[in-house]
């Protein structure tokens, strides 16, 4: 298969926002009954994550053509690189009630993060590869897939060696630096309509 721009895009996007969904997974939960919450709140607190995305999911798609594809999907990474980075500060608090409250609005931006960047990517496949979606759609899992191994192994690892304040330091650090990879090499993706050759009607298409 040919790995264009908008291959490598929605790919490397996938997996960058898998990976980052999986990193807390074996220390966070640990974190936060030490802060003294409660399983309940920790439930609430990894629940809130997919609230976000039920409700920014429709209008994230229906704005996409007016904000553009590869805008919203930076935009949505560099927003989950900064609730990373933020996350850190959760060590240095010691109220439980505020603890509560910064990881709820933090995995609530996370969750408005990954909206804005998987409704992306499902258009860019539908819109811009519609002869090769399935094949796309299958590497587009796979590449899920690759980052849930690859960030709990992560999460625990830079836990284990720098603790929890520096892990999202760094890792958060490490996914902005990606994201600008991502947004400077490749160029913005565009829909646009324009007239269609062989029916002399309106038809859609996707540009580099």
């Amino acid at each position: 298969m040919y790995f264009d721009n908008g291959v490598i895009l929605i790919l490397g996007a996938s997996l960058l926002a898998s990976s980052a969904y999986a990193l807390i997974a074996p220390f966070f939960p640990l974190e936060l009954e030490d802060k003294g919450i409660s399983d309940q709140n920790i439930g609430f607190i990894f629940s809130i994550y997919s609230l976000a995305v039920i409700i920014f999911s429709p209008p994230v798609g229906r704005y996409l053509e007016v904000i553009g594809y590869t805008k919203m999907l930076i935009s949505g990474l560099t927003l989950m690189g900064i609730t990373f980075i933020l996350f850190g500060i959760i060590d240095s608090l010691t109220s439980p009630d505020i603890v509560l409250y910064v990881a709820l609005l933090l995995r609530f931006l996370q969750g408005t993060a990954v909206a804005m960047a998987y409704t992306t990517i499902y258009a860019i496949i539908t819109n811009k590869y519609p002869n090769r979606k399935e094949q796309l759609l299958g590497m587009l899992e796979a590449s899920f897939g690759v980052g849930l191994i690859c960030g709990p192994l992560a999460g625990a690892s830079l836990y284990n060696i720098f603790g929890f304040e520096k892990t999202f330091y760094i890792y958060g650090v490490f996914f902005l630096l990606c994201t600008f990879f991502l947004w400077y090499f490749i160029p913005e993706l565009e829909y646009q309509t324009r007239p269609s050759i062989e029916t002399g009607g309106s038809g859609s298409s996707f540009i580099i």
